[in-house]
């Protein structure tokens, strides 16, 4: 499953995100291992209806009210990969991020990822000549599930 979202704005962050997901899908069990109140769009009596096994990224950057960080050092901000709400957590194997100055025409790994159990700490080095900052994030899961993620101009350096 993939989305492409592209903005031509007047304003120049996020002009271009994408999100491609993996995952393995089959009939459901009985209650798709649902909670017993969970109502499915195609209910009936079977409940024949189930989660898919899909990753999502959360991206808390301490940003100034412009949507911009300190150019010229390192940048550290949390980052939270999971499933859907409600679902059962998903077994992460790996949590990549990358860094682009130069809209993702080329990508470096970050400074450093730490963690685990979906809740990680990102440091990126920001060079002092850069005006804007793209990730990329590479999650993969047990059971063939992963969430590769570009973000394209994500905030600007002052």
């Amino acid at each position: 499953l993939e989305i492409d979202n592209f903005s031509d704005a007047p304003w120049s962050i996020g002009t271009r995100t994408k999100s491609a997901w993996t995952f393995r899908s089959g009939a459901p069990a009985q209650n798709g291992g649902l909670p017993p109140w969970y109502s499915c769009a195609t209910d009936r009596t079977g409940r024949d209806c189930a989660f898919l096994p899909l990753l999502f990224a959360s991206y808390d950057l301490p940003l100034d009210s412009l949507n911009q960080a300190p150019a010229g050092r390192a940048f550290t901000f949390d980052l939270a990969v999971g499933g859907q709400a409600y679902a059962p957590d998903p077994r992460l194997r790996g949590v990549d991020v990358e860094v682009s100055y130069d809209d993702g025409a080329t990508w470096r790994p970050a400074t450093s990822v730490g963690g685990h159990d979906g809740r990680y700490t990102v440091t990126v080095e920001h060079p002092r000549n850069a005006q804007y900052v793209s990730l990329r994030l590479n999650a993969q899961a047990g059971g063939g599930s992963g969430l590769t993620q570009e973000v394209i101009r994500a905030y600007r350096l002052r």
